[in-house]
């Protein structure tokens, strides 16, 4: 019997519904659950992404398929997640690191999870190497470039 897309389509979500993604959860606070991850980092391929519903309004969750085959998923709530995972792709490659809680420079506003996100696309060909270093770019350039530059520890880091 041979492999069909059908087939091969079967199986995959066979194996999926047989591979519950655990829920990453470094501040411990789903004490209630025994399906959770509660390590500092998380990494893996983008597998899937939803969104969803809370009290707070809508946010993205994604399922990382991690290095040991395990799925882990990521509720990208609160702000600071938010806003790093505005370009996740299925397939892509992500790392999201929890760094603690942090006081704003503004002492009126309250704590914040800070967390940092290293994000990379698949390549979509060979990459080429230069052998001499590229021109300075043109001035217009430079500056614009510079708004692209992360603000601080745990900004997400550019694809």
């Amino acid at each position: 019997m041979h492999d069909t897309p059908k087939d091969d389509l079967l199986a995959e979500v066979e194996e999926r519904a047989a591979n519950t993604p655990r829920i990453w959860d470094p501040e411990g606070r789903l004490t209630d659950r025994d399906d959770t991850i509660t390590e500092q980092s998380v990494a893996g391929f983008v597998e899937e992404i939803d969104e969803r519903e809370s009290g707070f309004g809508p946010y993205k969750t994604t399922v990382l398929r991690r290095r040991d085959g395990s799925r882990a998923q990521v509720a990208w709530f609160g702000t600071v997640l938010e806003q790093r995972s505005k370009n996740l792709d299925i397939g892509d490659a992500v790392a999201v690191s929890y760094l603690g809680r942090v006081q704003p420079k503004d002492p009126t506003l309250g704590m914040y999870s800070n967390f940092e996100v290293i994000h990379r696309k698949p390549a979509s060909g060979p990459r080429i190497v230069a052998e001499e270093p590229p021109e300075e770019p043109p001035a217009a350039v430079a500056a614009s470039n510079e708004a692209d530059l992360p603000l601080g520890p745990g900004d997400a880091v550019a694809s």
